[in-house]
């Protein structure tokens, strides 16, 4: 690190703090995926009814295999929908996200942070990573932690309580602002 730190703090992140940052982190897609859910049920319904699977026909005149294919690539559409656009309620992200903090050591060790004017320092088990605050594209902040994003869905997660009071915190967020690294938008993930 090229200057003195302002603060240097110690935390270890859980399972939960690893699936909340998830979840913050994808917030922002939400808008693209109900789009891309709606273009995937039409595409599918009209690739059925292209190959004729699926007749373009009315529920009324539809035989009843063709109302349970028809039903099952809405139902499908539905799952996908629900498992993109809200992360926190899919049981498959939280399995996996669980189950890789279980089984990765490097992820479960505490991390050192150090924070300057010139840049962020983190420290885990021997391995650095420092970042001049140039190299930050943005930052998400809800009630419980900051992201700081280093691409477009990379990030490094803060948890807000490492801070010792709320005026560190805030010291944190000046230093955020003083370098522009800019806040971006949590899409009712707070």
């Amino acid at each position: 690190m090229n200057s003195q730190p302002i603060a240097i703090l110690s935390y270890q992140l859980s399972a939960n703090d690893y699936l909340r940052a998830a979840e913050i982190a994808s917030s922002n897609k939400i808008l693209s995926l109900l789009s891309v859910t709606t273009l995937t049920y039409g595409g599918l319904r009209d690739l059925l009814r292209a190959v004729q699977i699926l007749p373009d026909v009315s529920y009324e005149t539809m035989s009843a295999s063709d109302y349970w294919l028809s039903s099952l690539v809405c139902l499908l559409s539905s799952f996908l929908f629900l498992h993109l656009a809200f992360p926190r309620f899919s049981p498959t992200k939280r399995w996996t996200i669980a189950r890789t903090w279980k089984r990765t050591i490097q992820m479960q060790q505490p991390i050192t942070l150090s924070i300057a004017e010139a840049g962020v320092e983190f420290q885990i088990q021997g391995f650095r990573d420092f970042r001049q605050w140039q190299h930050y594209t943005g930052f998400r902040e809800t009630k419980e932690m900051f992201l700081l994003f280093y691409s477009g869905s990379l990030y490094r997660i803060l948890p807000k309580r490492i801070f010792s009071s709320p005026e560190q915190m805030r010291q944190f967020q000046d230093l955020l602002d003083r370098n522009g690294v800019a806040s971006q938008k949590n899409s009712n993930m707070d």
